[in-house]
């Protein structure tokens, strides 16, 4: 993911005030894992991460908009990135972090397996996946799982449920029936919202949208055998 933060911010203020605009600009991802808020149990698992860290420059960039990235608190504490930083021989040899304000590091510093493993292409992606720790820390392969494992338990439900729809469309053009025309509305509803979230990208599993009624699904299902 690339991320874009907006322009004429006036740095300067206590770097709390800008919270918000910081948590806007990255719609609400982790610069560096790239989870959703929604995946890591809300806004409150998260944090300003000053890029370059007080530390490496002492506290000149601290009130710096553009030095603040959105950041859960995993990646942003011990003993993942915290406050380190690259030494100016690591920087030489590109041994930096990578930066989703500049490229998107997904495409250009890592690809993912099938494992769920991080794959580094690039000097940036094996210093931060070293850092971050990023194939030893199995909330990210988890989160990177249950992504694959909601993703296809919807598009299987839009399977089912278009079927659904197929088979009271059949009986409606033979039998008009009110009563099945709720309920094929009800369903196709579904659908769309459903494919809607299936085609976010990148997916993920946080805020999923709401479910069928049960009373109309499971008398749909008990009217088609």
């Amino acid at each position: 993911m690339k991320f874009e933060k907006r322009s004429g911010v006036v740095s300067g203020r206590p770097y709390q005030t800008y919270r918000a605009m910081t948590r806007a600009d990255f719609h609400r991802f982790c610069a560096y894992c790239f989870r959703h808020e929604s995946e890591v149990g809300g806004q409150a698992h998260f944090d300003q991460d000053h890029f370059e860290p007080n530390a490496a420059n002492g506290g000149t960039k601290k009130n710096d908009y553009y030095n603040l990235y959105w950041c859960c608190k995993e990646c942003n504490g011990a003993p993942n990135k915290g406050s380190t930083w690259p030494s100016k021989e690591e920087q030489l040899q590109g041994s930096v972090f990578s930066d989703s304000c500049k490229y998107d590091p997904e495409v250009v510093d890592f690809r993912r397996d099938g494992a769920c493993l991080w794959i580094s292409l690039t000097s940036a992606g094996r210093y931060s996946s070293a850092v971050l720790r990023l194939n030893e820390r199995t909330s990210l392969r988890e989160n990177c799982e249950a992504r694959k494992r909601f993703h296809k338990h919807y598009t299987t439900s839009i399977r089912m449920l278009e079927w659904a729809i197929d088979k009271l469309d059949r009986s409606l053009r033979t039998r008009p029936d009110e009563k099945l025309e709720r309920w094929a509305s009800h369903l196709r509803a579904t659908v769309t919202a459903y494919k809607e979230f299936s085609s976010r990208t990148p997916f993920v599993y946080g805020e999923p949208p709401p479910a069928p009624d049960p009373l109309v699904l499971e008398s749909v299902l008990d009217l088609l055998g």
